[in-house]
């Protein structure tokens, strides 16, 4: 068994996005500080910190406002092509609409 430090061991990627990449992507998303904050779930102050380099932004933080950027599904996997999203729920390839409130069960 070979130790977890030893040089063939697979190593994890260490991934970040810049203050800079994050307020552009924010930006392009049309959203505020606090807009981007409801819309993750998080708190202001937490945006704020990512928007200032303070603390690093969570993965999953980015790939939500890059899915909100482009709103096609299909971008993700191939079984998703053609359904859509915008801010009230997902559109089906034809066109039914389906709100938050239905995606919650």
């Amino acid at each position: 068994m070979r130790s977890p430090r030893s040089g063939s061991a697979h190593r994890r990627r260490v991934w970040h996005i810049s203050p800079e990449g994050f307020r552009e992507l924010r930006h392009s998303c049309l959203l505020s500080v606090k807009a981007c904050a409801e819309l993750l779930g998080c708190s202001v102050s937490s945006v704020k910190a990512w928007d200032r380099g303070i603390s690093r932004v969570p993965w999953s933080a980015v790939k939500l406002l890059r899915l909100l950027r482009s709103v096609d599904l299909g971008a993700l996997r191939t079984e998703w092509r053609g359904w859509t999203l915008d801010r009230n729920g997902m559109v089906s390839p034809e066109g039914f609409a389906y709100s938050l409130g239905d995606l919650g069960w």
